[in-house]
């Protein structure tokens, strides 16, 4: 089962050709897009098909992250993978995969399972100094956040919900990939478990597999119904 992973939500931009059977990835590609997602990202798609000596009739699923995220970015992925599913006549299923829930996936997954031990905190810039946020219990079923678990607000305001929770006799699991600016706000706190700062959370495998247990769910989306999220969509919580 072959699927094409498009994550242009945040930076770097991650696109992937997924083994899920063998749960291997064949080919991907990391890279700063910028706002250069519109000229990039159809090469890019095209080089990690050829690396992985395959083709789009060869796919068996599209998963694509709608965000929250920057406004072009978010807006150029989901657009490429409908126009894919639509040139292959609805034959391969597309996934619209909240970007949040790619971060809090590996956590998820390994996190204390006893009620009030752990908070999984997903987190991710939305420009301008500013972070998205929002938190699932580690004990809860796993579910997508929706816009309104998700705030958006100063990488200060961010910290002290996290110091909040460790004050609370919580241990916050930090589900971001490094960034210089976070690692510098998050220095000082104590008990913070943070596993992107060792290995990247947002892969084209990781993706995939969420695309997968979607399908697998009947939970996968026509082109049409999948709804990019953008990062202004959150709730503001200061300047």
């Amino acid at each position: 089962m072959l699927a094409l992973a498009i994550d242009t939500a945040i930076e770097p931009a991650v696109v992937g050709v997924v083994d899920l059977a063998a749960e291997k990835t064949r080919s991907e590609r990391i890279w700063e897009g910028g706002r250069r997602h519109t000229r990039e990202l159809a090469p890019t798609i095209r080089e990690v098909l050829s690396e992985a000596d395959t083709d789009l009739e060869a796919l068996s699923l599209i998963a694509v992250a709608r965000g929250p995220g920057s406004y072009t970015g978010v807006r150029t992925g989901v657009s490429v993978a409908k126009g894919i599913a639509l040139a292959l006549d609805g034959a391969v299923p597309l996934c619209g995969v909240a970007t949040t829930s790619i971060l809090l996936h590996k956590a998820h997954a390994t996190a204390p399972r006893k009620p009030g031990t752990a908070r999984l905190l997903a987190a991710l810039p939305a420009g301008r100094s500013r972070w998205i946020w929002g938190w699932l219990n580690s004990d809860e079923p796993w579910r997508e956040l929706e816009t309104p678990d998700l705030v958006n607000g100063s990488l200060d305001q961010l910290v002290q919900a996290a110091n909040r929770e460790s004050t609370l006799g919580r241990q916050p699991w930090l589900c971001a990939d490094r960034d210089a600016n976070l690692e510098q706000g998050v220095a000082g706190l104590s008990g913070l478990c943070w596993p992107g700062r060792r290995e990247r959370l947002r892969t084209s495998l990781t993706l995939a597999r969420l695309a997968r247990d979607r399908l697998a769910a009947n939970e996968w989306s026509d082109p049409e119904s999948v709804v990019p999220s953008y990062s202004s969509s959150a709730e503001a919580v200061g300047a």
